[in-house]
């Protein structure tokens, strides 16, 4: 990221970046657009993870009432 230190700029010999020590620029400050970015990735995969999770339900409540009515599949009318 070319940053150096997290909220304060350190100086360059424990900085590893010499594009961060001369351009002061902040960790915070250059990871700032990512924070946001894994949130929001965070809550669709949670959103994603809920929809399967019925989905599965829904195919195992479906399947149960097929079986139940004698329309669905049978294993032993083979």
């Amino acid at each position: 990221f070319d940053c150096c230190g997290w909220v304060t700029k350190r100086p360059m010999p424990p900085c590893a970046s010499s594009i961060g020590a001369t351009t002061g620029l902040t960790c915070k400050v250059a990871t700032k657009h990512i924070e946001g970015a894994s949130l929001q990735n965070t809550i669709i995969g949670y959103a994603f993870f809920v929809a399967l999770s019925l989905g599965v339900v829904l195919i195992y409540l479906v399947g149960a009432n097929l079986n139940k009515s004698g329309k669905g599949y049978d294993k032993l009318s083979q």
